[in-house]
C-alpha cells in the first residue's frame, strides 16, 4: 500500500504532456525548369510538370518533418533560350528527388483545426537527386560534355546522384478535417 502511494505521488509530480501526433500523406505538383549555361537568365523558360507524393510527421503545432519523392524533367537549348544560338547546344532530363525537410511553423498549426488553419513556415532539409541528361537520345555524360574528358586523362565521368540543401518558405492552408493545402 505504501509503494502505490509512493508511486502515485511520484507521477503527480512528473508532468506529463500528451502531444497529438498525426502523419499527413498527399500527392504536390508544381513546375519545373532549367536555369544554367544554355538558359542563364530566361526563368520559366521550358517549364514542365512535376509530380511526387509527400509523408509529413507532425510532431507538434510548430514542428513538422517531411519525406518526399519527385518526378521531373529539364531541358535547355541555346535555340530556345537565344543564348549563344550558333553553338546550338541542347539537353534533356529526367530528375528524380527524394528528400526529408524540417519545417516549422510561425503559428500554431494543424490540419482540421478551424482556430490554427493557416500557418506560414520555413524548412530545409537534405535530398538526393538523379539525373541523366541526353541530347538527341545520346546520354552526355560519356561524351565527357562538362570537360572531364572521359578517357583521356583518366579522370572518371561526374556522378548521375548529387546531394541538395532545399530551404524555403511556405504557407499551409487547412480546407477540411482532413484535407490541406500548401504552397512552397
Amino acid at each position: 500500500m505504501v509503494k502505490r502511494k509512493l508511486v502515485a505521488f511520484i507521477l503527480f509530480l512528473v508532468p506529463f504532456s500528451v502531444i497529438g501526433q498525426s502523419i499527413e500523406v498527399g500527392l504536390t505538383g508544381g513546375g519545373s525548369y532549367y536555369i544554367g549555361d544554355l538558359n542563364p537568365s530566361k526563368h520559366f523558360l521550358g517549364t514542365d510538370f512535376a509530380f511526387g507524393a509527400v509523408a509529413r510527421y507532425n510532431q507538434n503545432t510548430r514542428w513538422a518533418f517531411k519525406f518526399n519523392v519527385l518526378y521531373a524533367k529539364v531541358k535547355g537549348s541555346d535555340q530556345t533560350s537565344g543564348f549563344q544560338p550558333d553553338r546550338g547546344l541542347s539537353f534533356e532530363s529526367t530528375v528524380l528527388e527524394a528528400g526529408a525537410h524540417a519545417e516549422f511553423n510561425f503559428l500554431s498549426y494543424f490540419t482540421g483545426s478551424k482556430r490554427n488553419s493557416i500557418s506560414p513556415f520555413i524548412f530545409a532539409g537534405l535530398s538526393l537527386i538523379y539525373f541523366n541528361p541526353t541530347s538527341g537520345g545520346t546520354a552526355l555524360r560519356s561524351l565527357g560534355t562538362e570537360g572531364q574528358n572521359v578517357g583521356f586523362d583518366g579522370r572518371k565521368a561526374y556522378s548521375t546522384i548529387s546531394a541538395a540543401i532545399p530551404f524555403g518558405i511556405g504557407v499551409k492552408f487547412s480546407l477540411s478535417k482532413r484535407l490541406c493545402l500548401t504552397a512552397e
